[in-house]
C-alpha cells in the first residue's frame, strides 16, 4: 500500500477536525462552521413590536356565587369549596386547622 505523504495526511486531519468541530489549529472553530449571526438589525420600531406581548396583564377576577370572595374563573373556590355550584373539595376552617397542627405537634413531641 503506497504511503500517503505527510503533507496531505496533516490537510486531511485538518478538514476532519474542522468538520466534527474540533480545535484543529490551536484553537481556532472549524473551516466548515458558521455561526448564526442576525442578517439585519433589528430597528428600534421592531424591538417594540416584539416586545408588546410581554408586558404584565391584569388577573381576571370574578366573584364566587356562593361567598362573593374573588377567585379566579373556571376554578373552584379555595374559600367554600365550591365549583358550578357543587361541592367539590372540603375546605377546612382556621380553627379546624389549628386543632389539627396541634395534634400532630403533639404526636411528634411524644414519639
Amino acid at each position: 500500500m503506497p504511503a500517503i505523504s505527510s503533507g496531505l495526511r496533516d490537510d486531511l486531519e485538518i478538514w476532519f477536525l474542522s468538520a466534527q468541530g474540533g480545535s484543529a489549529l490551536g484553537g481556532e472553530i472549524g473551516i466548515y462552521q458558521n455561526m448564526g449571526l442576525p442578517s439585519k438589525r433589528r430597528t428600534r420600531q421592531s424591538k417594540k413590536e416584539r416586545a408588546s406581548h410581554f408586558a404584565l396583564k391584569a388577573i381576571a377576577l370574578t366573584a364566587c356565587p356562593n361567598c362573593k370572595k374573588k377567585i379566579l374563573p373556571h376554578k373552584v373556590c379555595p374559600y367554600c369549596g365550591k365549583y358550578n355550584g357543587r361541592q367539590v373539595i372540603k375546605v377546612e376552617s382556621l380553627a379546624e386547622r389549628k386543632k389539627r397542627r396541634e395534634t400532630r405537634y403533639e404526636q411528634k413531641k411524644n414519639i
